[in-house]
């Protein structure tokens, strides 16, 4: 099952181009951070922010029996 959540943000979306202008690293990794430390109170398991494939930012989470992959998409 997958669900989308939208909403805007004033953090930077700062992207990172290799030599060919191909997208090296997304944008918002401060935003992705940011909901990753507000989670590590409210949550029993919030791993480390990884770069998914080469246009967003993930990490799981855990709440009770459900398991959650998270993928933030700037």
């Amino acid at each position: 099952m997958y669900r989308t959540v939208k909403f805007r943000s004033t953090f930077p979306n700062e992207w990172v181009f290799d030599s060919e202008l191909n997208p090296a690293a997304p944008g918002a990794r401060d935003l992705a951070e940011t909901i990753v430390a507000k989670l590590r109170n409210r949550v029993s398991v919030v791993t480390q922010v990884e770069q998914h494939e080469f246009y967003g930012w993930a990490f799981e989470t855990a709440v009770g029996k459900g398991a959650f992959y998270n993928v933030l998409n700037p």
